[in-house]
């Protein structure tokens, strides 16, 4: 399967610029920054918003927010305060005229044409081609792959603050809109922490950025849409049915049943404790109602540990290749 195709640029979508979209076109993984379309005041801000979370008169679900409220604008101020607030007080403690005193850090910000106020990232994963025979179904599961992009980006680019991440499901392909502010810290001049575009989105940066998310959103895709292991499966001439089990209590055992009884074999895959989970509801039903063997994917009865969820999954072995690998045992038992 030929990798999907995946696009970072630091924008604003409406405003793409002719060398922008040379430049997306004539990169291999399709990935550019736009320095010159950063959002400088409030009133950029507010068209950012509008679009973002445009409104439909249908009850459809085409503009999903999984990060912040309804207004941008709102949580782009609530963010300021939160990042900028004890320093703005620090300096003006410093501060023998009034008139150097800061008084709203955000309309300071808003009011200078030499600094930005937020930056727009946009993240997609693949093209129109790919994603135009896709149903609404298909496509919604990128939600989870782009909740863990705001997770892995926030650990990318620490001096990144996410205000406000939007899904855009209503165009050819889908994609996410983060609202953010980058800054700078341990300043000498003026406030020891300050908004900071230019430091932190150099061209340098950006690549490295790039690279890396490009990496996790692929994992990403391909663990949440279960491709890895179905692919080398298939390749192998084997078909695996995959049942989302929603709830173990209650359990569908009907579904689980009429499914073991075409092959015989299972194999349940879980991000959850070997007790007390799937593995062991499937295999208490199984013991009354349809004896057979039960191979597993789960954490294992052992202390838990903290790290980058990708990271974890390899050290639980939770990861596709793990379930190819327990797969192909099961079927030779």
């Amino acid at each position: 399967m030929e990798e999907l195709s995946y696009s970072l640029h630091l924008s604003n979508d409406k405003n793409k610029s002719k060398k922008a979209r040379r430049s997306i076109k004539n990169t291999e993984t399709g990935t550019t920054s736009l320095s010159n379309n950063a959002i400088q005041n409030h009133q950029q801000l507010s068209k950012v918003d509008k679009h973002n979370l445009r409104k439909y008169d249908e009850e459809q679900e085409l503009i999903s927010t999984i990060k912040g409220t309804s207004s941008i604008v709102e949580d782009t101020k609530n963010l300021y305060l939160d990042l900028f607030e004890d320093a703005r007080i620090k300096y003006n403690e410093k501060q023998t005229r009034n008139d150097r005193k800061i008084d709203n850090y955000f309309n300071h910000i808003s009011n200078d044409n030499k600094r930005d106020l937020a930056c727009e990232i946009i993240i997609e994963l693949g093209d129109m081609d790919f994603w135009s025979d896709k149903d609404n179904k298909y496509k919604h599961k990128m939600t989870e792959v782009f909740k863990e992009q705001i997770r892995d980006l926030e650990e990318v680019v620490p001096n990144f603050k996410i205000a406000n991440a939007t899904i855009h499901y209503d165009e050819s392909s889908p994609h996410l809109h983060i609202v953010g502010v980058p800054f700078k810290e341990g300043m000498k001049n003026g406030m020891e922490r300050q908004v900071g575009k230019s430091d932190v989105f150099t061209k340098e940066s950006l690549k490295i950025i790039q690279d890396k998310m490009r990496e996790y959103c692929i994992n990403s895709f391909n663990r949440i849409y279960h491709l890895n292991y179905t692919l080398k499966l298939k390749e192998e001439g084997i078909s695996a049915e995959l049942i989302s089990a929603n709830t173990i209590k209650p359990l569908d055992e009907e579904t689980i049943l009429n499914s073991i009884k075409k092959t015989n074999h299972v194999v349940t895959c879980e991000n959850h404790n070997v007790i007390g989970g799937l593995y062991s509801a499937v295999s208490e039903m199984l013991i009354e109602k349809y004896p057979l063997h039960v191979d597993k994917i789960a954490v294992m009865d052992q202390f838990g540990q903290v790290g980058k969820y990708s990271e974890l999954l390899n050290y639980y072995h939770l990861t596709s290749n793990d379930i190819y690998n327990v797969v192909k045992k099961n079927l030779n038992k």
